[in-house]
């Protein structure tokens, strides 16, 4: 195992913090870098998973070397649950993944996942499914160059997909070295030194091994794993995995942007949050290992930690949404509630108002609307249409389809009755 290098090592053990007794899950097992240094930092039971039987097979001899405390898992990491509840494993203490592709896929040119040597352009990391290669003979042109700009942020995927098919047309792409070579015919050398086809190389192995899909399956799977302080720790190399990892860690622990108060989505009633963020702000490496792993050079380390009461969660969820605005918009209405009719408006057949003028209803599909008392309007629908409450909360304006359409921007008083 040693052509692999664990990226940010010490940062992985500090924030995973394992204990004696703990069982956790690496849920890439790779090269074994992270599972060596958690089971030597803790007497605890280890859990890895890896979707590549090479990985697997390299295991052995890990396993061996720690007998009882390593169980090794073959499958994707998206599927950890039903890998997990097979081996009767239905809670952790924490989860590591490490997201991407390997240096062992890397630097084996069998496994077509690189353009520095030439090989077959497979860049499967199960070793089974359609190959990159099936791709970029198959796909349409635009389907291609979707692709290319989904997966890769390729400002150039259209160019590149019109030369793949063009070149595809004379003889079937069939080695990373000819798709490389088609790619460095459409692209300038980059400023930066990174080769043309880097982004390419990864949209199609993302494509090919369903990733984004996996790390949204793993994250949510390894949330529902985590027992009272379990902990969750995640490194990522590229803008799209980060930002679902950051994404899904903001939510997890009620750190989510409020939205506008004219916005009914923000007028739900938020459950406390279960997760606390331990890393407000993502982990770098340091400059000597980026320059002892180049590889390493754009890792980000992001963690988070299941709390442990519901009063803690209580208290971590006013921390964290101190300030924020929704609990201005989360004030219980009055009772009595005075129905006013609103003619032929379409979609809105009553609209009810109640008496502290603290909350409004509007039938039709159960949508709720509620309004603190310093608000001056609120939005409600799809196409942004307003209903509008003045300074004094007097009258009540809707506008183009909350009254008779044919006179839109009617007021409507208390009473029931336009004014």
């Amino acid at each position: 195992m040693s052509g692999h290098v664990p990226v940010m090592l010490a940062e992985i053990v500090a924030q995973l913090a394992p204990r004696d007794g703990g069982v956790y899950l690496d849920g890439t097992f790779g090269g074994g870098g992270y599972a060596r240094a958690i089971l030597d930092s803790a007497a605890c039971t280890l859990w890895a998973i890896d979707r590549d039987p090479d990985a697997i097979e390299r295991g052995a001899s890990l396993v061996a070397r720690y007998p009882g405390r390593l169980h090794l898992l073959h499958g994707p990491f998206g599927d950890m649950v039903d890998l997990l509840h097979g081996a009767g494993v239905t809670a952790l203490d924490g989860v590591v993944l490490d997201l991407g592709v390997s240096s062992f896929q890397l630097d084996d040119p069998s496994r077509g996942f690189s353009f520095r040597a030439d090989g077959p352009l497979d860049m499967r990391m199960g070793k089974h499914g359609p190959t990159a290669a099936d791709l970029v003979n198959t796909l349409a042109e635009r389907e291609l160059a979707d692709v290319l700009f989904q997966f890769g942020e390729e400002r150039a995927s259209r160019r590149i997909a019109r030369a793949i098919v063009a070149a595809r047309a004379d003889a079937p792409i069939e080695t990373t070295g000819r798709l490389a070579e088609i790619i460095r015919g459409v692209l300038p050398p980059d400023r930066s030194g990174i080769h043309p086809a880097t982004r390419s190389f990864q949209a199609l192995r993302i494509r090919v091994n369903d990733e984004l899909g996996q790390i949204e399956r793993a994250l949510s799977a390894a949330a529902s794993l985590l027992a009272p302080e379990g902990r969750l720790v995640v490194v990522s190399f590229h803008s799209l995995e980060d930002r679902l990892v950051k994404r899904f860690m903001i939510d997890a622990t009620g750190r989510a942007a409020a939205p506008s108060r004219h916005d009914p989505r923000g007028l739900t009633q938020a459950a406390d949050a279960a997760f606390h963020l331990l890393t407000p702000k993502a982990l770098r490496p340091t400059e000597a290992e980026t320059q002892a792993n180049p590889r390493a050079r754009s890792a980000r380390l992001r963690a988070m930690q299941r709390l442990s009461s519901t009063g803690e969660r209580n208290a971590a969820t006013m921390k964290d949404k101190s300030g924020d605005r929704r609990r201005a918009l989360q004030a219980p209405g009055r009772a009595g509630s005075v129905a006013m009719p609103v003619g032929a408006a379409r979609g809105h057949q009553d609209l009810r108002v109640d008496q502290g003028f603290r909350a409004l209803r509007v039938d039709q599909g159960s949508r709720a609307l509620r309004v603190d008392q310093d608000s001056r309007a609120l939005r409600v629908d799809q196409d942004f249409r307003a209903l509008r409450v003045d300074q004094d909360f007097r009258a009540l304006r809707a506008l183009h389809v909350c009254c008779d359409s044919r006179t839109p921007g009617r007021d409507m008083g208390l009473n029931g009755g336009a004014a």
